[in-house]
């Protein structure tokens, strides 16, 4: 029980093929069947995990074909707890502060194949088939109470909650790609097939009972309860192909021409019944729908490169003729609407002096609404929040520009690096949000402006090598935000974070290391209809590594947070974490390894968090994993095929 479900990404990556990209249709539904995805409980509470696994790997005729196999198999038994505190204003003043408290418990059991077959035609043309299913089902039992206060103090409502699920999902996704060269440099084509699945059901049967209030006197004035099985059928499935040409047209120009087609059903059936005489068979049409959503897309781009050797520019764009059906089948009502999405992009690379560079770029992108915001469906699984998707939301476009500068000198070990981009989003997909007096939401999906946003890192870094030392500084900032409707008021919201880092690193190699690394984070949210908030709060790490021997190896990593009291919170948060570990090294060449790991020597780790973002204050506590100790035996006993 130490939240460890499997390998590493870089164990992993030893042992898996290679993965490939769905085919883009500009719709923003973007989704892949990738190998390293996996199920997790995220960290909440305490969980039990059974993981197994089995690799093959083979080559044939001189290593030109290669074949990648993987099956894994997990089961996840994980039970925890959460309690939650936040404050919400509304544009009037009103304010309600929000208290929860909450246990869980949930299982998931997954099975996932996958396999990788590369085979040569000859020594100009390459093909390559890619497939990978997964199973999966699970269920969760959920409990909670909450209570809301308004700013007078008085309780204007309260629930109390029960649910329990079950779901079960499958997916299959299959690529053949074939590509070719040919003996005119430059000139290459290549032809991609593939096809993606996803389905599921899942139940959830939720009870609650609620409480209102009067919020000028607290007293009681209405209760209700809730009892319903929702049940959502859902299958998405797509198909698509691409052709893609590159041509070599002089010594400094280069053409890449590509036509692709891809087409996607997402079928949503999502029933509610209420609870009638111990049978949950009362269907509510006004909380269902049987609702399909199909695109279909023809894919056409092109770029230009312009390579000199001090300048590289490459400009091109995609046009996607995007084709939208929408149909409801509870009213058998149809909707069909065409568009014309553009994904531009221009990319200048200046070749400064040896590992000098500086690049400047720019892309855009239009982004649709998903099958669920569109989905005319009133939503809830308690009377006291109700999401309402909305047909009539059209695409937006994103803009993205950003600069690079990197320089590197091997001699003396020096680097500079530094990064800035902005975006900004045309006819953003936003929520507007209708808050009562007893603090009951009703939420839609709109289309409205979106708020420029924009990041920004400086990094640099030098080696003493008679000295062993490496330190660096580095510095980062991120501004975001956005717009909403808040009962019939428009409201603006933006966040700023920056921080500052330095880190310290001795190292000699096969005996010693140490590294520390201080940072100060800063934020600011600031918001049209609250006062703006601040927190600052500073970080410290050390790490040591010592060789008692050759193969005897001391770890120690600890880090030192420190959140000091604000105008929102009355209250300081500080925690060390300090972990160790003794390895021994075993077999030939170090194959083989023993480890004695001991996590949060301390017993100090908690799930607390808090955060600041517009109008909201929230924080949050939950069960999590604290000290244990763990052997850990491993040999790699194989090597992987390149």
């Amino acid at each position: 029980k130490t939240g460890k479900e499997g390998l590493s990404y870089n164990e992993l990556s030893k042992y898996v093929g290679q993965d490939y990209e769905m085919i883009e249709d500009g719709t923003g539904s973007f989704s892949s069947n990738n190998e390293y995805e996996n199920e997790n409980y995220y960290g909440n509470g305490l969980p039990a995990v059974m993981s197994g696994g089995a690799h093959y790997s083979n080559k044939w005729k001189e290593g030109k074909q290669k074949l990648f196999s993987n099956y894994r198999i997990k089961q996840i038994n994980a039970e925890g707890w959460n309690n939650s505190r936040g404050i919400t204003i509304l544009p009037d003043g009103t304010g309600f502060l929000n208290q929860s408290d909450s246990r869980q418990s949930s299982y998931n059991f997954s099975q996932k194949l996958s396999a990788n077959f590369a085979v040569p035609t000859d020594s100009f043309s390459i093909i390559k088939i890619s497939v990978n299913g997964n199973l999966s089902d699970g269920r969760t039992s959920w409990s909670s109470s909450s209570e809301s206060k308004n700013e007078k103090d008085f309780l204007v409502n309260n629930s109390n909650q029960e649910n329990t699920g079950s779901s079960d999902s499958k997916k299959f996704g299959s690529n053949i790609s074939y590509q070719r060269k040919f003996r005119k440099e430059g000139r290459t084509v290549s032809l991609a097939v593939q096809q993606d699945f996803n389905g599921g059901n899942t139940d959830n049967y939720n009870y609650s009972q609620n409480n209102y209030y009067d919020p000028l006197t607290g007293l009681l004035n209405k209760k209700d309860t809730l009892d319903q099985l929702q049940n959502s059928q859902w299958l998405n499935k797509s198909f698509a192909t691409k052709l893609a040409v590159t041509e070599k047209l002089s010594d400094l120009l280069r053409l890449s021409v590509e036509y692709g087609w891809k087409t996607m059903l997402k079928a949503n059936k999502f029933k509610t019944f209420n609870n009638e005489n111990g049978k949950y068979s009362d269907l509510l049409d006004t909380l269902s729908n049987n609702y399909d959503f199909v695109v279909n897309t023809n894919i056409a781009g092109t770029s230009l490169s312009w390579n000199k050797k001090k300048i590289n520019i490459t400009v091109g764009t995609k046009v996607y003729f995007t084709g939208f059906k929408q149909v409801n089948n509870d009213v058998s009502l149809e909707t069909r609407r065409n568009f014309i999405n553009l994904a531009p992009h221009l990319n200048i690379r200046f070749n400064l002096k040896t590992y000098t560079n500086l690049s400047l770029s720019y892309s855009g992108q239009t982004f649709q609404p998903s099958a669920e915001q569109l989905q005319p469906l009133r939503r809830s699984s308690n009377p006291l929040y109700v999401q309402i998707g909305n047909p009539n939301l059209l695409p937006g476009f994103r803009h993205t520009a950003t600069i690079n500068y990197s320089q590197y000198n091997f001699m003396k070990g020096n680097n500079l690096s530094a990064y800035a981009s902005i975006n900004y989003a045309d006819n953003n997909i936003v929520s507007k949000t209708t808050t009562d007096a007893q603090n009951r939401s009703i939420t839609q999906y709109i289309n409205l402006g979106g708020i420029p946003g924009m990041n920004g890192y400086l990094n640099y870094s030098r080696q003493y090598k008679k000295l062993h030392l490496r330190p660096s500084v580095s510095v980062s900032i991120n501004s975001s935000g956005n717009n909403a409707i808040l009962n019939g008021e428009k409201i603006k919201n933006e966040n700023f974070h920056g921080s500052a880092n330095f880190s310290l690193k001795y190292d000699l190699p096969n005996k010693f290391s140490f590294g520390y690394a201080p940072g100060v984070n800063y934020n600011r949210s600031k918001s049209s209809i609250a006062k703006t908030r601040e927190t600052i709060s500073h970080t410290h790490t050390i790490n040591t590594t010592g060789y008692l021997s050759k193969t005897l190896v001391l770890s120690s990593d600890c880090a030192f947070n420190f959140q000091p009291k604000n105008s929102s919170f009355n209250s300081s948060f500080n925690i060390i974490r300090w972990n160790a570990s003794l390895e021994k090294k075993l077999l030939k060449n170090d194959k083989g390894f023993a480890k004695l790991s001991v996590n949060d020597i301390l017993n100090n780790n908690t799930g607390y968090n808090r955060s600041i973002y517009g109008n909201s204050v929230y924080e949050s506590d939950r069960l999590t994993i604290k000290r244990y100790f763990l052997l850990t035996i491993g040999w790699n006993f194989s090597t992987s095929i390149k």
